[in-house]
């Protein structure tokens, strides 16, 4: 039987429990050997600012508990000056890091590398070149699912790839069926949370308890004093 490995793209921006629900959710539903997480490079339909590249792949990382608590404690000197602060913070996701890792969930930095403008197809064609006896398939939304003739090599993708997407009460699946037979559908309790909504949040200094993982709003409460010294 050839292994299932799932691609899960997102400029994390920051990362959010949305984020973490689907990937869970589709892991469990298709029974999925591995579930590679990409934080994209240079997104071809959107901007991504607030926080760079290096920033967002850690908060990813730290949001799926991908990374080893030794990897953690070497990323974070570059992020944070004060030693107590990254003592503190350490400490919380050891503690953590036991519980909620989960050896199926792995952290790309195929997209992050690159310097170019971050294209789904290039991205399967990188997936399908390491892992040739695999079956490949993409975790998407219902938003992306309904554009999704607004991606590059989008009718080569369907042939090669495998798209699963999240259903939402309010899109009507019937429809977006017969635009695109090929999507396979998977139950999916909706969380109205954007990356956009936190970020405006947090310029406006409110609370993001909720509506991001716990570790990423530990890390963001010291990283952004660090940030705006700079």
């Amino acid at each position: 039987m050839k292994e299932k490995i799932a691609i899960f793209g997102s400029a994390f921006n920051p990362p959010h429990n949305g984020h973490l629900k689907i990937v869970s959710k589709a892991l469990d539903f298709f029974k999925f050997d591995r579930v590679f997480i990409i934080p994209t490079g240079k997104p071809p339909h959107k901007n991504v600012e607030e926080f760079s590249p290096q920033v967002r792949y850690f908060m990813a990382g730290i949001s799926f508990f991908c990374f080893h608590p030794k990897k953690v404690r070497e990323y974070l000197t570059d992020f944070v000056r004060d030693e107590s602060q990254r003592a503190f913070f350490i400490d919380y996701y050891e503690r953590n890091f036991f519980y909620f890792h989960n050896e199926r969930l792995l952290l790309s930095d195929y997209e992050i590398k690159r310097k170019e403008k971050s294209y789904t197809i290039e991205t399967v064609r990188y997936f399908k070149k390491e892992y040739p006896e695999s079956e490949i398939s993409i975790i998407i939304g219902m938003d992306e699912a309904i554009c999704l003739d607004t991606w590059k090599e989008w009718e080569k993708l369907k042939e090669i790839v495998t798209f699963v997407v999240a259903k939402r009460a309010e899109v009507d699946e019937n429809k977006v069926k017969e635009k695109f037979p090929f999507l396979i559908f998977f139950p999916f309790e909706e969380v109205n949370i954007s990356s956009t909504f936190i970020r405006e949040k947090i310029k406006n200094e409110e609370d993001i308890t909720g509506l991001v993982p716990d570790v990423v709003k530990l890390f963001l409460s010291i990283y952004l004093p660090f940030k705006a010294k700079d």
